[in-house]
C-alpha cells in the first residue's frame, strides 16, 4: 500500500505540488480474486486535495500506470489530510494482524481477495482490511495506521430473507402449497434473491 501511495502522490504532485491524500482504496481486479493476499493490490483509486481549497484530484492506477484522472470540486478546506510520514503500518502487516486477530479470509467474487482503504476518520488515520470471516460473512477490520491499535471489527451478518407474497412476509407455507417453478437472480453471486411461483392453495386455485 505504501508503494501505491507513493506512486499516486507523485502523480498528484504533478498536478499540484501541495496535493495531499484524502483517501485511497483498492478496487477489484476482474481477472482474479487473489489480489491482496500479501498486502499488495494491482488496482487503486486515490482522492487528493489541495489544502485550504476545494480542489480535488481523483486518480485510478492499474499495475503502476495512471489510467484515469478527474479534476473536481469537493468540501472546502478539508482538514483530514494524510501525509506519508504518518503511515507507520503498511497493508502487508495489517493483513497479517487481521488474520491473526480475527481469522480473516480472502473474499471470492465481488470484493475478491483482501481489500484495503486508508483515510482519516475523526482525525484518526485508519487502515481498513476487507475480507470474509470464518463463516464467510463480509468483514471489515480497522487499525490505527500510526500505532497499530485496533479500532473496530465489523462483521456483516445476513439477517434478511424469508418467504414473501406480494411484498409481504409470510411465516410459513401450508400443506396445500404447490411450487410450479423457480428462478434465481441473473446476478446470483451478489444477489441471492430467488423467485418461486405456484399455488398458495391448490385446493382453491389461488396462484
Amino acid at each position: 500500500m505504501k508503494e501505491a501511495y507513493a506512486l499516486g502522490l507523485n502523480y498528484a504532485k504533478n498536478w499540484n505540488a501541495d496535493a495531499a491524500l484524502v483517501l485511497m482504496a483498492s478496487v477489484d481486479n476482474p481477472n482474479t480474486d487473489k489480489d491482496g493476499f500479501a498486502g499488495s493490490r494491482r488496482y487503486w483509486n486515490f482522492e487528493f486535495a489541495v489544502p485550504n481549497t476545494n480542489n480535488y484530484y481523483i486518480i485510478t492506477i492499474h499495475d503502476g500506470q495512471m489510467v484515469n484522472t478527474t479534476k473536481t470540486k469537493g468540501p472546502n478546506n478539508i482538514k483530514e489530510l494524510i501525509y506519508p510520514e504518518e503511515v507507520k503500518i503498511d497493508s502487508n502487516k495489517a493483513v497479517k494482524m487481521a488474520q491473526k486477530d480475527f481469522g480473516l479470509t480472502p473474499g471470492k467474487g465481488w470484493a475478491g481477495g483482501f481489500h484495503f482503504t486508508l483515510n482519516k476518520i475523526k482525525n484518526i488515520l485508519t487502515l481498513t482490511i476487507t475480507g470474509r470471516d470464518k463463516s464467510g460473512f463480509l468483514s471489515k477490520i480497522s487499525y490505527n495506521a500510526e500505532t497499530g491499535e485496533l479500532i473496530s471489527a465489523i462483521h456483516k451478518i445476513i439477517k434478511d430473507g424469508g418467504i414473501f407474497k406480494d411484498f409481504y412476509r409470510i411465516s410459513s407455507i401450508d400443506e396445500h402449497t404447490a411450487i410450479l417453478g423457480a428462478s434465481i437472480s441473473p446476478n446470483y453471486s451478489n444477489d441471492k434473491t430467488m423467485v418461486f411461483w405456484g399455488y398458495s392453495d391448490y385446493m382453491a386455485d389461488n396462484i
